[in-house]
């Protein structure tokens, strides 16, 4: 009987102490529970917070994409308005382009209709000599023959890439000087015969097609009006840039040495005649001519005359000492002018 009750007691021990790790089990599970309840209740708390803001961007992204829609149809009528705008205005300029065509047109068949009437010789106006000076004996125009025109040319080269706009012979006739749209001056020496051309020197640094060349008297220093409103001049020897004449509001038609060499008479499309000085390096006189300047002339045989002539076809005589100017009026514009070395307006 007491063997029995031992067994008993001891078995009964046993049990409680497995109910106690039970009971330890249990409370550990139950906070364990606790916790994940707690962390539920925090990822629940966190997750509607993350869709709280996912249908906040949702409504944003909606009214984005209405925006978006709404610029899309805007940009698509403006490409619309600007393509109408653009067919509009290249049927303005066609237009505007047929009519140009049909004045010049009309302007050439009027120049060729006039060209076939017989015209009385163009005086221009004597220029009175200084009070220091003899009256003149002659004027220094004359009145010339029959015209001469020329039919074969007795040498041809290529002188530049693009188009040639201007051309002189040095004074001692040993060099040509060409200007060209690839804005180069280029130095040729040619035979006595004419029928030769080589390459002296290509004088560089203007920044537009050329307009004009000249040589001084010493057939070194040549001179060019270009498109980019300046003139320049080069020594060919060293083939320096010694004077850069800046100061034209428009491109240069043409720039050209007066008698002593030591001035140049520059004519522009902005409408003005500039003197310039060389020693100072200075324009020292603006000619107001009202009309663009296409060419000039000056020189020993004209005195203290400048000759320009313009686009509103007219030549304009300017007196060198007083800036005063006299003008007789042509039947088309000038682009050109030259004159036939004779006697001087003070002789």
């Amino acid at each position: 009987m007491t063997t029995v009750l031992k067994a008993k007691e001891v078995e009964l021990a046993q049990k409680d102490g497995r109910c106690r790790e039970l009971e330890k089990l249990t409370t550990s599970l139950q906070d364990r529970l606790t916790a994940c309840e707690h962390n539920l209740a925090n990822a629940n708390r966190v997750n509607q917070s993350v869709m709280d803001e996912n249908q906040t961007l949702q409504l944003l992204c909606n009214t984005q994409q209405s925006k978006y829609q709404d610029l899309e149809a805007e940009f698509e009528y403006i490409k619309q308005q600007l393509l109408t705008y653009k067919t509009k205005a290249a049927e303005d300029l066609n237009d505007e382009n047929i009519r140009i065509k049909k004045h010049r047109e009309e302007q050439l068949k009027k120049q060729q209709e006039d060209a076939l009437k017989p015209k009385a010789p163009v005086v221009p106006p004597h220029v009175p000599p200084s009070k220091d000076t003899k009256p003149a004996s002659e004027p220094f125009y004359r009145v010339l023959g029959p015209a001469i025109y020329p039919s074969t040319p007795c040498h041809t080269f290529e002188a530049h890439d693009v188009e040639v706009s201007a051309l002189c012979f040095s004074p001692d006739g040993n060099y040509l000087a060409t200007g060209g749209g690839d804005k180069m001056v280029k130095v040729w020496n040619v035979k006595q015969d004419l029928r030769t051309a080589d390459l002296k020197c290509s004088l560089s640094g203007s920044g537009g097609g050329i307009m004009s060349v000249q040589f001084d008297q010493s057939s070194k220093t040549v001179l060019a009006a270009s498109n980019d409103s300046m003139a320049r001049i080069w020594t060919i020897g060293d083939l320096i840039t010694r004077h850069t004449l800046a100061g034209h509001s428009g491109k240069v038609m043409t720039a050209k040495f007066m008698e002593d060499n030591n001035k140049v008479v520059t004519g522009s499309h902005d409408r003005t005649l500039k003197i310039w000085d060389l020693q100072r390096g200075a324009c020292i006189r603006t000619l107001f001519a009202g009309s663009s300047c296409n060419d000039v002339i000056t020189g020993k045989y004209l005195g203290s005359t400048i000759i320009s002539g313009h686009f509103d076809q007219r030549l304009r005589f300017w007196d060198e000492r007083t800036y005063n100017a006299s003008e007789i009026a042509l039947e088309g514009k000038i682009t050109s002018l030259d004159y036939l070395p004779g006697k001087r307006v003070s002789d």
